[in-house]
């Protein structure tokens, strides 16, 4: 049968007590140590020995410098004992002169030439002009003068890698130069384009954090410009052109191809430009600077065939924009003010228009001569809308078009009916919002055709109003001292400014900035109380 259940295993018994340890015997006492012997007796001097030779007499006959720059001391021996250090060789010095730097150079009229590999590299001349990569000045009155060659085509270089310039120039204190700090001249009789007198290239892979040169925040720029002093005529950045050739500028700016700009511009129709934008973008190998079909150019017309060269291409750029505060912008001309072109729209205005002479329109006729016709002018702001229309048994219903109706509160419109024919004469019936009854006098039931035009004033300006400034019987005199010819010395200019609630012809304010240097028209308070501003 199978084995049974095995039982618990029982308690395990308490252990036994140890037996004692027996206690340790007692360490013995050390042994004593012995005497020390007594030292032995000093044995006798021996005899001095017998006085040698005496020996040859010698003396120091010469010291030079060899090739090396080592010193050496020559004897009567004969013997040369050389230096284990070199010295710099120096003609005349005296260098037992104690407190006195040591000089490196001449005490005589002669230059000083740079040596190395066995060739001038450079010279300090007896003038006190420092020269490298030359022997001598290239301009009369270089002090520091730097050549560059083949292999070393850049003459001076600066780096820096802390808060400072690569390359430093001032002129201090009271002077009568004429020219710059660090003034850049490209004198190249040969060479080849993208050459310049001064260049500025900024690779940093940190861009700016605003537009304006701050402390604390500013734009990456490639060349920058700035005048700190107060005083009249004075420029961050200054450019000139002899205006001898054309297409030349004082100042150009390229915005990668994309669009460009010039101040100071000689344009190749002989016109002299204070700012030309070029309206399209430069195209390599097509001389006058812009692209496209010249057979898409068609004259006059009124369709979007009538195309600049190029309008069958992508294009997003803008030739002048102008964001302004008291005004966006004046333009005035000796003979003309502005002449405005375009396909799309030749001149898009964004609120009330004003004029102080009345508005042509010039219409060709068939032998390509043009007359003026002028658009018609009314107190009120007056929308019209004209028709024809044929009397049926001596009546007719004539409807608005939707453009009246929205323009105007069309059953207020003025409405004039002509006849053309003979009928007993017609009145307007009745008007409604949607159009308007023509009927015949006399219940006469002619059927002729009539012509008609409806005016109405245009909704929200049935009380339009002026600003009072413009009515003012001195405004265009005003205006025309606003749009001044700074050239002008002898004549006063007149200024114009917003106060917040009107505008006002005069002094403006000085110009303020508040704590961070942000340039305000009205005069703004500090923490403290007083007026920040220059």
């Amino acid at each position: 049968g199978t084995n049974g259940a095995t039982g618990p295993t029982g308690p395990t018994g308490a252990n036994g007590t140890n037996g004692t340890n027996g206690a340790t015997g007692p360490t013995g006492p050390t042994g004593a140590n012995g005497t020390n012997g007594t030292n032995g007796a000093t044995g006798p001097t021996g005899a001095n020995g017998a006085t040698g030779p005496t020996g040859p007499t010698w003396t120091i006959t010469s010291t030079s410098f060899d090739a090396d720059g080592n010193f050496l001391i020559n004897t009567s021996i004969p013997s040369t004992i050389t230096s284990p250090q070199r010295a710099w060789l120096v003609g005349g010095n005296n260098f037992a002169t104690v407190g006195l730097p040591y000089i490196f150079g001449t005490i005589s009229n002669d230059h000083v030439d740079l040596y190395s590999n066995n060739l001038v590299r450079g010279r300090l001349s007896n003038l006190g002009e420092f020269f490298i990569g030359t022997t001598n000045t290239v301009l009369a009155g270089d002090l520091m003068n730097a050549v560059g060659n083949a292999t070393f085509p850049w003459a001076v270089n600066g780096y820096t890698s802390f808060n400072g310039g690569g390359v430093y120039g001032a002129i201090q204190g009271a002077n009568t130069t004429a020219f710059a700090a660090i003034q850049g001249e490209n004198n190249s009789t040969s060479g080849t384009f993208n050459s310049a007198a001064v260049r500025g290239i900024n690779a940093s892979t940190v861009a700016g954090t605003g537009f304006r040169n701050l402390a604390g925040s500013g734009p990456r720029m490639g060349v920058t410009g700035t005048f700190t002093q107060t005083g009249s005529y004075s420029f961050g950045v200054y450019g000139s052109s002899p205006s001898f050739n054309i297409r030349t500028g004082a100042v150009f700016g390229d915005d990668g191809g994309f669009a460009m700009g010039a101040l100071g511009y000689f344009a190749a129709n002989g016109l002299d430009y204070a700012v030309y934008g070029f309206g399209l973008a430069y195209q390599v190998g097509v001389g006058t600077g812009r692209y496209g079909d010249p057979n898409l150019h068609t004259k006059g017309g009124n369709t979007e065939s009538d195309l600049d060269p190029g309008y069958d291409k992508p294009d997003a750029q803008i030739g002048l924009g102008v964001y302004g505060g008291i005004m966006g912008g004046w333009i005035r001309g000796v003979v003309y003010g502005a002449h405005v072109r375009g396909t799309r729209y030749s001149l898009y205005v964004d609120g009330r228009t004003y004029t102080n002479k009345p508005i042509a329109q010039l219409v060709e006729k068939e032998d390509g001569t043009r007359f003026a016709t002028y658009v018609p002018s009314s107190p009120e702001a007056d929308v019209y809308v004209k028709g024809k229309a044929n009397l049926v048994n001596g009546q007719v219903y004539i409807h608005f078009s939707e453009e009246f109706k929205q323009a105007v509160k069309a059953e207020d419109a003025v409405i004039t009916v002509t006849p053309k024919g003979n009928t007993n004469g017609v009145y307007v019936a009745s008007v409604d919002a949607n159009g308007f009854w023509v009927k015949e006098n006399n219940n006469g039931t002619s059927s002729v055709e009539i012509s008609w035009i409806a005016i109405g004033t245009r909704k929200g300006y049935e009380d339009i109003s002026v600003p009072s400034e413009i009515l003012s019987s001195d405004f265009d005199m005003n205006m025309n001292g606003v749009m001044f010819n700074d050239n002008d010395v002898t004549s006063t200019p007149q200024g114009i400014w917003w106060d917040g609630t009107k505008v006002n012809f005069g002094t403006p304010p000085p110009k303020t900035y508040d704590l961070n240097f942000n340039p305000v028209l009205r005069p703004q308070t500090t923490s403290t109380g007083f007026k920040k501003g220059f």
